[in-house]
């Protein structure tokens, strides 16, 4: 266990603006937005002369349908990111154990906010489950986030070790990160815990509509939880947080018919596994083969600076996400987004090119 005694600086993908640029940095649908958004917000482009509904009424009726749970146990915010940065308040002065690698927002919030931070240690194949359990009898009350998948590893939690954590701990708040939930095959979602009579009320659940529906500029995200604790997300949350574009596009996309999100899954499944095909051809790399829409990998010290890496591949059209502040990974380590199979072809060849700048192998 390590202890965090100031904010991290945070970095992230997608800071990338530049035309005819793949931008493997952001974890983006590869299948780009539904087909029906551009009419869904210019059809409500009239109503932005007024104030959007405070309350997100209409969507809060709509997620509650699509989740088959109480309007009273969802929070609606301008992205997951966003109601994440208010756990710290609500949770008041808890202690966060937080497993690293991780989203570095798990990270930053509580420490901006003065929150005692200590970070969990991974062991080789993830998540350390008993250093984490014995952080937890010394700290009962503390607050854990835990990616599912996680970024930027991929890899998806032991729903059983989390549930019986979660009862072994009744005071601690597991925070379970679902924004990529939407692109992995066979996925098993920590919702039907609120949907239990039984239900463990220490779960809550950030979803997101930025990376599925690929409008990371709109801003939507939502949390499911104890009604008790909800309510008081919801105070703090400002007014007006969610726009009238990104709510109408909410309630379309969770009452799409069009099996949207089935499309994206499968389609994002076919195109990793031939990036990862394609990848384990390369020299001087290492896979982590997650489950989510991009790749992590590793270069070894045998192959050419990352600096070098990656500017050669921005001189050829590709940003990667360099991995140097993500606490727990090599600093020879890149996130590569899943696109599409064309672009994914031309990531590999800049990417080769900048391996074996010869060409040869």
């Amino acid at each position: 266990m390590t202890f965090l005694p100031t904010p991290p600086h945070i970095t992230h993908g997608g800071q990338h603006f530049e035309q005819n640029l793949i931008d493997a940095s952001a974890n983006i649908n590869p299948l780009g937005a539904p087909d029906w958004l551009h009419h869904c917000i210019t059809s409500h482009l009239k109503n932005i002369a007024h104030y959007p509904d405070a309350y997100c009424s209409q969507l809060l009726t709509a997620l509650a349908n699509y989740h088959a749970i109480p309007e009273n146990t969802i929070a609606v915010g301008n992205g997951s990111s966003e109601i994440l940065s208010w756990l710290p308040i609500v949770f008041e002065a808890r202690p966060w154990l937080i497993p690293i690698p991780c989203y570095g927002e798990y990270r930053r919030a509580p420490a901006v906010l003065k929150r005692q931070v200590i970070e969990i240690t991974p062991k080789e194949n993830g998540i350390d489950w008993e250093q984490l359990e014995t952080a937890l009898h010394k700290y009962p009350q503390a607050v854990v986030p835990l990616g599912h998948p996680n970024n930027p590893t991929g890899s998806l939690l032991d729903t059983e070790r989390v549930y019986t954590l979660a009862r072994s701990f009744p005071k601690a708040h597991f925070i379970i990160d679902e924004a990529f939930a939407e692109f992995v095959e066979q996925y098993s979602s920590f919702i039907p815990v609120l949907q239990n009579e039984n239900s463990i009320d220490n779960i809550f659940i950030l979803k997101s509509a930025t990376k599925i529906a690929a409008i990371p500029g709109l801003r939507l995200g939502w949390i499911l939880g104890h009604p008790d604790t909800i309510f008081r997300i919801r105070q703090l949350l400002p007014p007006w947080s969610v726009n009238t574009l990104a709510q109408a596009v909410g309630i379309q996309l969770v009452s799409d018919t069009d099996d949207f999100f089935a499309r994206s899954r499968n389609n994002c499944t076919f195109l990793r596994q031939q990036l990862v095909t394609q990848l384990k051809t390369l020299p001087h790399i290492t896979l982590t083969e997650g489950a989510a829409n991009w790749v992590l990998i590793h270069i070894s010290h045998g192959g050419p600076p990352l600096s070098q890496i990656l500017t050669h591949c921005y001189a050829n059209g590709v940003a990667l996400r360099p991995c140097e502040d993500f606490t727990g990974l090599s600093a020879r380590s890149l996130r590569i987004a899943v696109r599409t199979a064309a672009e994914n072809d031309h990531i590999i060849s800049t990417l080769k090119q900048a391996l074996l700048p010869d060409g040869q192998p």
